[in-house]
């Protein structure tokens, strides 16, 4: 059976035949947003997600999007913030490395979105992991997203420390930072099951608004830690217009899961069209940053 996910990339990629970047975000945006874009004049916080990828050519953009180069910038801003381990990173796993990898941990390719894979060693032969790896290193997830800073991003997998809370994923919080100032939170819950995803304002306030999930209402905890991880959000934005930074809290320790440059790859709908343009009005018209 063929995951949802491969047929959209694969019908994505032969579109990528016929449509340049322009066409392909456009008609993409049209699809999801229902609204025609302008995206060289962008008003709402969607279209100039896709400005990003369309004129954006900042080289730290791409610096960022290495998964283990990304640390060095963000140890060097923020060198309190810490890091989930780092087991491995390579191209050929080894048997001998296999082993000596824990029971649960997280598999990630470097060179793309979406391949990531919650590892238990009880339930993955090594043979089921270099399955997995050689599939993900013939993707090139450029032709995929248009998102120029994949392109030519050096292809290899990583397996991380596997974070948890009462033995289940902790919630993911995504800092999204605008002219260095973090104007929302998106917490993304249960991830590995029964997805749900809240939208809170600075102080951790619910806001009446969904992006793509249904949200969790009862879901009112602000940890201790919030307020140093919007701080550690602040430093890592001051550099770019728009950033998303991506982190942990577990145990009131803050961990960096990543900088995303094109959350959603600016296809994410808002529940409410409003809030959209009113983030978006926060940015420069132009985000060159």
């Amino acid at each position: 059976m063929i995951k949802k996910s491969s047929l959209i990339r694969n019908v994505s990629l032969k579109l990528s035949l016929i449509f340049s970047d322009y066409w392909l975000a456009y008609f993409r945006f049209l699809q999801k947003h229902r609204y025609f874009p302008r995206f060289r004049h962008p008003r709402s916080l969607s279209e100039k997600i896709n400005y990003i990828k369309l004129y954006n050519r900042n080289p730290v953009r791409k610096k960022i999007t290495d998964r283990v180069e990304v640390r060095d910038f963000v140890n060097a801003k923020t060198p309190d913030l810490m890091f989930p381990r780092l087991y491995w990173y390579g191209l050929d796993l080894t048997e001998d490395q296999y082993h000596r990898l824990p029971e649960k941990f997280v598999l990630k390719a470097n060179h793309g979105s979406g391949m990531v894979e919650v590892v238990k060693k009880s339930d993955y032969s090594y043979s089921d992991l270099v399955n997995i790896i050689n599939d993900w290193l013939k993707v090139d997830y450029s032709k995929f997203g248009r998102e120029w800073f994949y392109r030519d991003l050096e292809k290899y997998v990583l397996a991380e420390e596997f974070l948890q809370v009462d033995k289940d994923a902790p919630p993911d919080y995504k800092f999204f930072v605008v002219c260095g100032k973090v104007e929302f939170v998106q917490v993304d819950l249960s991830r590995f099951s029964d997805h749900r995803r809240n939208i809170l304002d600075r102080e951790g306030r619910l806001l009446p608004v969904t992006l793509l999930y249904d949200n969790n209402p009862s879901f009112v905890n602000i940890p201790e830690g919030f307020e140093k991880a919007i701080s550690f959000s602040e430093t890592l934005g001051r550099e770019f217009d728009l950033i998303r930074v991506d982190l942990y809290i577990v145990d009131g320790i803050v961990y960096f899961g990543e900088l995303t440059n094109a959350p959603e790859n600016g296809f994410g709908k808002f529940s409410d069209k409003n809030f959209d343009f009113q983030v978006g009005g926060k940015l420069p018209m132009f985000v060159d940053r």
